[in-house]
């Protein structure tokens, strides 16, 4: 896979307003323009998901965390 440089701008978009956020500004309300730009990530995990133990470890770590954010919305514990 050639194309490492999008998934690494997509974490590095995600993951700098989260660590660095300052004083006065919470990143939280514009993540949703951030997370537009990790389509890059689902391009390498349908590139990945080619190997059968990717697809299936995805799926044993998607699956329960599906279940444990679905609890956490319909028990109003959701933060956002």
């Amino acid at each position: 896979i050639s194309q490492w440089s999008m998934p690494l701008f997509a974490i590095m978009a995600l993951a700098l307003p989260l660590l660095f956020p300052g004083t006065a500004y919470n990143p939280m309300p514009s993540m949703e323009r951030y997370v537009l730009e990790l389509f890059s990530c689902f391009i390498l995990l349908a590139r990945l998901g080619r190997r059968s133990w990717i697809h299936q470890g995805y799926l044993m770590l998607s699956l329960p965390m599906l279940a444990f954010l679905t609890l956490q919305f319909l028990t109003g514990h959701w933060t956002i």
